[in-house]
């Protein structure tokens, strides 16, 4: 039971953070990064530092290279259609 009650709280904390946030905006303060052809897209923000990784995130969609998730907050979290791509790259 005090497991349950730990992760509501947590869940509870998360959400509330994530409805004070501005829409189009990461968890930085920092412009989300959206591009789209009309039957594609690619999302993504730049991490903790606001800079890009300088990577083709096009061909990274092509190839369907899921990457694992890292912990660096300066890494890029990139999304597309095709799902999570590149997570760890400074």
């Amino acid at each position: 039971m005090e497991l349950r009650f730990a992760f509501t709280k947590r869940m509870k904390i998360a959400i509330a953070a994530s409805l004070s946030r501005q829409p189009g905006l990461d968890w930085w303060n920092h412009r989300l990064h959206y591009q789209s052809d009309g039957a594609r897209y690619i999302l993504a923000s730049y991490g903790r530092d606001g800079n890009p990784d300088s990577l083709d995130y096009w061909a990274l969609r092509e190839t369907n290279s899921l990457v694992h998730i890292c912990g660096h907050v300066d890494a890029d979290q990139v999304m597309s259609d095709r799902g999570w791509h590149r997570v760890c790259g400074k």
